[in-house]
């Protein structure tokens, strides 16, 4: 199976295409953007192609998109060029939130965050080209779980990727060539424990790896943010939510997060200023609690080598949806885990998959690790 790779320019008009294409990796993500990367013939025809910038869409999918970030000559071969970027979800590292205070469910501050810096700006020179509205119809509108966030100054796809954080929502961008539209797609997986089990026993997995480390896991934040000395404001939250926080003991690991950024008072482009009540101010402190816990959480890994003779990704899981496992020779584990990245190497018969997972439930022998 031969892929092209059509190329489209800023305009979002066709330009060519490229064959030929060799060592093609495309791995793709839930939470963040996914990336490519590949090598071709170096022609003086194909160059002129290759601009950074540009679209690739790869004839076996014509509703992801990526973008074109680096380009350079094959340090092994001659005449050969290497190229990779990022999926469409990049565009949206072209941004900042110059000022904004955003309330309500995960879905709706995507949503804000979105429409005000990228589809609908107040200055229009900011507005992204064919980006259209954050689309929640396949999960609904009010999705995830409330928070206040304080993100002026804030890179616009970091802040999207920090939201949506590790809850069990994902999010992508499909690409409209006909229409000419970028659409942000707010989306979640599917539970298919009952029917996709990744186990050594029944051969649809070859090998497991499994790493956890604990030595960064935090779970009770006290965060400092405005004023100095016994003026200074504080707030504590646990991982849970929980401003008092419910962890003792020895299962107590506390983090301080030094918030000084996050001011109860607020100011537009337009030099008006709003002032939050002690109250917003205390959730604010509390989002970015649980931002930096959620950096601090216990690292977990799962990777497996799937058969894909068995279990195919696109047909029987895909991004997003919850699996089940059973490690019998190696380590001795089961559990489920949720798909959230998947790193296909070429095409056809020689491609392989190896997906990697969030780990929800698992079970060494007979311990339930939480």
């Amino acid at each position: 199976m031969e892929i092209i790779a059509n190329i489209y320019d800023k305009d979002l008009n066709n330009v060519g295409y490229l064959y030929n294409v060799s060592e093609l990796v495309r791995t793709h993500k839930y939470r963040e953007p996914g990336k490519f990367s590949m090598r071709l013939p170096a022609s003086a025809g194909d160059v002129g192609l290759m601009m950074t910038g540009f679209i690739i869409v790869f004839s076996d999918d014509t509703k992801e998109g990526y973008l074109i970030e680096t380009v350079e000559p094959s340090e092994d071969y001659p005449n050969v060029a290497e190229i990779a970027g990022r999926d469409l979800r990049a565009v949206f590292a072209m941004r900042i939130i110059q000022n904004m205070t955003v309330d309500g469910s995960m879905s709706n501050r995507m949503w804000w965050m979105i429409h005000n810096h990228a589809v609908a700006p107040s200055d229009s020179n900011r507005a992204l080209p064919f980006v259209q509205d954050l689309d929640r119809s396949p999960v609904g509108d009010d999705i995830g779980p409330a928070a206040n966030q304080q993100l002026t100054g804030k890179n616009l796809l970091t802040a999207l990727t920090d939201t949506i954080g590790q809850d069990a929502y994902g999010w992508r961008c499909d690409l409209n060539l006909s229409e000419k539209t970028i659409t942000p797609v707010f989306y979640r997986g599917t539970d298919r424990t009952k029917t996709v089990l990744f186990d050594d026993v029944l051969c649809t997995m070859d090998s497991c790896d499994y790493t956890r480390d604990v030595s960064k896991y935090c779970n009770v934040a006290t965060v400092a943010g405005e004023g100095e000395g016994s003026a200074r404001k504080y707030a504590g939250i646990d991982i849970t939510g929980t401003a008092s926080g419910t962890f003792t003991g020895f299962n107590r690991r506390e983090l301080f997060v030094d918030a000084r950024d996050l001011q109860s008072e607020t100011e537009d482009t337009n030099g008006n200023k709003t002032t939050m009540s002690d109250a917003d101010y205390t959730r604010v402190l509390q989002t970015r609690g649980l931002e930096k816990l959620k950096e601090n959480d216990v690292e977990t890994k799962l990777e497996l080598s799937v058969n894909e003779a068995y279990l195919t990704y696109d047909e029987d899981y895909t991004l997003g949806d919850v699996v089940s496992f059973a490690n019998h020779r190696q380590i001795g584990i089961t559990g489920t885990a949720r798909v959230t990245s998947v790193q296909i190497d070429g095409v056809g018969a020689e491609k392989t998959v190896k997906p990697e997972f969030e780990v929800l439930t698992i079970e060494v022998g007979t311990e339930v690790l939480e």
